[in-house]
Order: C-alpha cells, then sequence, then structure tokens
C-alpha cells in the first residue's frame, strides 16, 4: 500500500506541473523565434548598408567624371564659345552663384553655363554608364551635370612669356554627380569643384 500511494502521490504532482512544461517549451519557441528575425532583420540591414555603399561610391566617380569631362570640355578650342555664351546668355538657377549674383548689372558677375552628360557625349567626352544590379536591387540611373561659374581674368599660366598679350580665363568647374534608384527613392548627389584656366580667349572677360 505504501508503495501504491507514493506512486499515485507522484503522478498528481506529475499532473499538477504539466502546465509548466507546456510554458517552458513555448517560451524556448519564442526565444528561438525572436533570434531568427533578428538574424532576418540583420542581414537586411546589411543587405541596405551595401546598397548604400554602392550607391555612394558610384555617385562619388560620377562626379569625379563631370570633373574631369569638365576640363575636357573646356579646352582651347570650345572655351572662347563657352565663355561668349556664358557672358551673353547666363543661364539662370546656377547654384554656384552667389545669392546677389543674378541682379548684378555686369554679365561677367552672372555668367554661368550647365553642361549636361548628352552635351558633352555629343562632343565625344562621354560614352555612358552602365551599373548592374546588386542582390536584388535594381540598378540606378547615373547623370551628372557641370556648371561653370566664376569667371574671372586669369594670369598668364607658367611657360608663357609675359609680353605675349594674351589672355586667360579662370573658370569654376562645379560638378554634380546624381545616382537615382528604380524606386526613385535615396536619391545619391556628389559635388566636386574644379579652378580652370582656359585660353587664349578674348572679349569682355581680358578688358
Amino acid at each position: 500500500m505504501h508503495t501504491l500511494h507514493l506512486a499515485k502521490t507522484r503522478a498528481a504532482q506529475r499532473r499538477n506541473q504539466g502546465g509548466a512544461v507546456m510554458f517552458l517549451v513555448t517560451m524556448t519557441l519564442a526565444v528561438l523565434a525572436s533570434v531568427g528575425i533578428y538574424a532576418l532583420a540583420a542581414a537586411t540591414s546589411e543587405v541596405t548598408a551595401s546598397g548604400s555603399e554602392r550607391q555612394a561610391t558610384q555617385t562619388h566617380y560620377l562626379a569625379e567624371y563631370g570633373t574631369v569631362a569638365s576640363t575636357q570640355m573646356m579646352s582651347a578650342s570650345r572655351a572662347q564659345s563657352y565663355i561668349a555664351t556664358m557672358i551673353a546668355t547666363p543661364d539662370s538657377g546656377c547654384w554656384s552663384l552667389p545669392v546677389n549674383a543674378t541682379t548684378q548689372p555686369d554679365n561677367v558677375i552672372r555668367a554661368c553655363s550647365h553642361v549636361k552628360d548628352i552635351e558633352i557625349a555629343a562632343a565625344g567626352g562621354w560614352t555612358g554608364a552602365t551599373f548592374g544590379t546588386f542582390t536584388g536591387i535594381a540598378a540606378p540611373t547615373p547623370d551628372f551635370v557641370v556648371e561653370y561659374t566664376g569667371l574671372a581674368k586669369a594670369f598668364t599660366p607658367p611657360r608663357y612669356a609675359l609680353n605675349l598679350n594674351i589672355c586667360f580665363a579662370e573658370i569654376t568647374a562645379s560638378a554634380y554627380g546624381t545616382t537615382m534608384p528604380a524606386n526613385s527613392f535615396g536619391e545619391g548627389i556628389e559635388t566636386q569643384r574644379a579652378r580652370l584656366i582656359a585660353g587664349p580667349v578674348t572679349g569682355a572677360i581680358c578688358q
């Protein structure tokens, strides 16, 4: 009887502990699910950060290419034409100009010209860019524009005789590189700036 009584007592105790076992199993599953969700979130953040880093690198090289292309476009054979256009018909909405430049009567102060990538491509200085997809992310659309401002008479560069009576122009070239993803969210933009000495030139800038 004593053995039977102990067995019945242990069975009753096990029945009372059935809820605790279910609680432990449920909590274990919840912890495992939380770990899995955290791992998925961390992987998603890593992919997003890698995509953003890739886009930033592409934007950087686009702006750098715009700076190099602006130097090529402002060669001695084209400088005179660009400078004449900047002075005669300054473009509006130039970011690089001072705030009050557009209200100045002097066209040299207001001088500005935008050169888009299609114009540089037409001149043979831009072959376009093709960016592939990255871990399922659509390729961004590359673009850049160069802004010529800050027109001023420059000192004669080295290796030129000072008695030649020729004129050179100093121009500020601001290259704006942009990358726009397919979903139109998270645009990347970078600006690079260079000071160019172009010439020999003639015209109002030399007076």
